[in-house]
């Protein structure tokens, strides 16, 4: 029997959200960079394009599997996906969870020294 999932507060609903909307872009980002298309990318990481689009969409919540398969296949560590999601999500004025321009450029150059 698997664990059931905890109720949370609206305040951690809002803040989870935001974690799955920012991992969302910087997963979309990371694949465009690299050229691929989402059933390139769904090939390469071993699941169903359909999963990639939820992904890309911030519609599911992933496994830490999920997290370090995709991170492979974009050839950048499990770091760049996961560093500071939970503080970018909440130090944003608006809720919103975009990247800026100084973390795109950062993770764009990282995933470009191959």
């Amino acid at each position: 029997m698997g664990k059931k999932a905890p109720d949370l507060t609206d305040l951690q609903h809002e803040r989870f959200d935001g974690i799955l909307t920012t991992l969302a872009q910087r997963v979309r980002t990371l694949r465009k960079a690299k050229g691929m298309s989402g059933r390139q990318f769904a090939e390469k990481v071993g699941i169903s394009h359909t999963t990639v689009v939820m992904i890309e969409g911030g519609a599911i919540n992933i496994s830490l599997l999920i997290v370090f398969l995709v991170a492979e296949a974009l050839e950048v560590e499990v770091n760049v996906l996961l560093n500071d999601l939970a503080s970018e999500t909440t130090t944003q004025a608006d809720g919103a969870s975009e990247l800026s321009r100084s973390e795109l450029n950062i993770t764009l150059s990282d995933t470009s020294q191959d």
